[in-house]
């Protein structure tokens, strides 16, 4: 940004002003997530003396269903002559006819979304869960994936993220300390560092999910519906800052309908 015209009266205050537009999106994607604004001031209670922790959890189930044969015949006929008895020729048409056996299994995937407060023995939050069934097929006797598979649980820490969240009204509240003796500028004070890795590791959390979704879309399931998990993805979303740093005051002027035709 060197490079690029800017003036700002407070930079510190521009500082807090994007701070506060990350956690905003922080607070909406939570609330996508299933965070009620009753679930917010729960949490937000909690994180004032103890650490609160975003937990998924999810389990899959594979199990034999039946199996099933199916006689499948070959695109290939194979025409033969031959003669009858009286001397006339007759042609005799065969076809290859191959038995297929399939294996069919049922596949339960349950996840669970929980927040909760310290080590979780005592209070801890459903924020969403849910639960699908579906067959996968195979030509081999083989079960497709291990009979349970309990995935490694994905959590995050996002007590910073709390503090900064008004538990009554749910608005974030970033603030730097200027008066703190290790706030040398607007970016190198305590406060930005701290935003900068919880931010980090909320971003992380949330790559690792949609990475667990991505290989949990490519399971090859029968009547799998049309979902492109590919598009979970950050790339093309909006980013909100990047008019703040325009410069209005820039040369500029209305196009003529006739410049606008030619561009």
């Amino acid at each position: 940004m060197s490079q690029v015209g800017h003036t700002y009266h407070d930079k510190y205050l521009l500082a807090e002003f994007l701070a506060n537009t990350a956690l905003a999106s922080v607070v909406n994607s939570m609330a996508q997530l299933g965070v009620t604004r009753e679930h917010l001031r729960t949490l937000v209670g909690w994180a004032e003396g103890r650490a609160v922790t975003l937990s998924m959890r999810a389990t899959r189930k594979c199990r034999f269903n039946r199996e099933e044969q199916r006689d499948e015949e070959s695109a290939t006929k194979h025409v033969t002559e031959v003669e009858r008895s009286d001397g006339e020729s007759a042609a005799v048409t065969s076809k290859l006819v191959t038995t297929i056996t399939e294996y069919f299994w049922d596949l339960d995937v349950s996840w669970q979304l929980v927040a909760f407060a310290g080590d979780g023995s005592c209070e801890f939050l459903i924020l969403e869960a849910r639960e699908s069934s579906h067959q996968l097929m195979t030509t081999g006797e083989q079960p497709p994936m291990p009979e349970v598979v309990v995935e490694p649980a994905v959590e995050v820490n996002i007590s910073w993220a709390l503090h900064q969240v008004s538990g009554e009204s749910g608005e974030v509240e970033f603030k730097i300390d200027r008066q703190n003796e290790h706030t040398h500028t607007p970016r190198r004070n305590l406060d930005v560092e701290a935003a900068l890795v919880e931010l980090g590791k909320l971003s992380h959390w949330a790559e690792t999910m949609a990475q667990w979704l991505v290989q949990l879309g490519s399971i090859n399931i029968l009547h799998k519906p049309e979902v492109d998990v590919h598009g979970i993805t950050p790339h093309g979303i909006l980013c909100p800052s990047l008019p703040l740093f325009h410069d209005n005051q820039a040369t500029s002027r209305v196009l003529e309908p006739s410049e606008v035709e030619n561009q």
